[in-house]
């Protein structure tokens, strides 16, 4: 199994990546595009309309002039790639202007067929199909899935309704979400740069998909250079390759911090809430396994500018003594200062898991630290870039309680947001995505896919919405 690890290891990243975007650049440079004839829509942020520093929730105004346009790819031995792309996006800069797009009814053929995800590519292009990394474009998130597109205005097949998300009461929690890309998923030049922003999963592996809605993806990009800077012309790419068989099933889900929001009507569940940069705090969450399976990559996201360091633990958070310490108000995230004692926390909840983990009541499975020196300066910016944590080789059971623990202070060298500073608050994540190798395959293999945008066990009842789920299965839970 260790050698299942280090491919995949390797396969987001350096050499590996290089030569699996020079030839995916190949096959596209043979594309005969076609206009797409699904529905899409790009909007543009007003800026200083944010609900919060760095919050995506904000007004925005519709972009006109992009336009779709598609490509289908096939490959030797039955793969396919599915290519997309929407522009063309003409900004100068301000990351406090966002650029948002959706494009739906992507591959209605496919709609009810169980076929695979082998990989997959998110980003921004330049004319000549040239990858545009960060800076100047920051991709602050780009999701592929189908139907967490629900929760996203301004679609048409794919609409928002309370019934909608009841999904977030059963287990296993959520939608597939079969692709997702942040900023933190370049890497530094010296590790592959924006070559690691393509993924293609080792021979063999693949995510189970099967499509109900034609598919969809949604994000929003900046251009976070000075205002009023030289005109950037760019276009939004997203590439799927498919695969009609699956030798051995790739799952995923995350460890995250979620809470929920209601915004224009919608209830939502969201892995984005706020920190004040001038305190050290300690933020906590659990959630369960989707499925039992065997950790082969583990990749984060995080606003690093603020993480301390966190902790994934297997074990409930009553028994790591969690809860007494009164380190956070779960139904609003309001935290408490810790400071100037955040590491003496840390060592405290460190010492509690080593003790419970030799009686075997616990076990940290990943820590932030444990990751080498991620960070690259650019433009004299410092950048937090991806580099898988090495801390895949271990199991997980169905339903098995996970807790996520993240430390948080304003950490030196990182510049911090003028935004941010003028309110002395940061909008904050603290994920750790877990893609692990299914022991079993449930009925329905997308669900080794749930729990990317899920909602933590403590924040999961902190909703209107469970009254109506009560009503509908007469009080029954899980």
């Amino acid at each position: 199994m260790k050698d299942v690890e280090r491919d995949f290891c390797l396969s987001v990243l350096g050499t590996r990546s290089k030569l699996t975007m020079a030839e995916y650049k190949s096959y596209r440079n043979e594309c005969e595009w076609v206009p797409f004839r699904g529905h899409f829509f790009t909007r543009k942020s007003v800026p200083g309309t944010a609900a919060f520093p760095a919050s995506a929730v904000r007004t925005y105004v519709n972009y006109e002039g992009p336009h779709g346009k598609s490509c289908q790819k096939w490959l030797r031995g039955g793969d396919e790639f599915r290519i997309f792309r929407l522009g063309p996006f003409e900004s100068d800069g301000n990351n406090d202007k966002w650029y948002q797009f959706g494009m739906e009814d992507l591959m209605p053929d496919l709609n009810g067929k169980e076929i695979g995800l082998r990989g997959y590519l998110q980003g921004a292009v330049d004319a000549d199909g040239e990858l545009l990394g960060y800076p100047p474009i920051q991709l602050h998130h780009i999701h592929f899935s189908d139907l967490q597109c629900n929760q996203v205005e301004n679609f048409t097949t794919h609409f928002y309704s309370d019934e909608s998300q009841m999904r977030l009461f059963r287990r296993p929690i959520g939608w597939p979400v079969w692709a997702d890309t942040h900023t933190d998923k370049q890497c530094s030049e010296e590790m592959g740069g924006t070559d690691c922003l393509i993924r293609l999963w080792p021979k063999r592996f693949a995510e189970p998909m099967k499509l109900q809605r034609s598919g969809c993806f949604f994000g929003d990009y900046m251009d976070v250079r000075q205002p009023n800077s030289p005109q950037l012309t760019w276009w939004v790419e997203s590439m799927m390759r498919i695969t009609p068989r699956i030798e051995q099933y790739l799952g995923a889900f995350g460890l995250l911090h979620s809470k929920w929001v209601e915004f224009h009507g919608m209830k939502l569940a969201v892995s984005e809430y706020l920190t004040d940069l001038r305190n050290e705090t300690v933020v906590w969450s659990s959630m369960n396994a989707p499925y039992t399976g065997r950790a082969v990559l583990a990749l984060k996201h995080t606003h690093r500018l603020m993480t301390e360091d966190f902790f994934a633990v297997r074990g409930n958070p009553n028994i790591l003594g969690l809860p007494e310490m009164q380190l956070l108000n779960h139904q609003n995230f309001q935290q408490r200062d810790v400071s100037p004692h955040l590491m003496q926390y840390k060592k405290a909840i460190f010492e509690r898991i080593q003790n419970l983990q030799k009686k075997g009541l616990a076990e940290l499975v990943c820590s932030h630290d444990s990751q080498v020196h991620s960070t690259e300066r650019v433009n004299g910016w410092l950048i937090d870039r991806m580099l898988p944590l090495p801390c895949a080789g271990w199991k997980f059971h169905e339903n098995e309680t996970f807790t996520m623990i993240t430390f948080q202070k304003a950490q030196q060298g990182f510049e911090f947001p003028k935004y941010a500073l003028n309110n002395n608050v940061i909008s904050m994540h603290s994920i750790l995505y877990v893609y692990g190798v299914p022991e079993e395959m449930p009925e329905d293999p997308s669900d080794v896919m749930m729990g990317f945008e899920g909602i933590s066990n403590e924040n999961l009842l902190n909703t209107p919405l469970i009254r109506k789920f009560h009503n509908q299965t007469k009080g029954k839970t899980f």
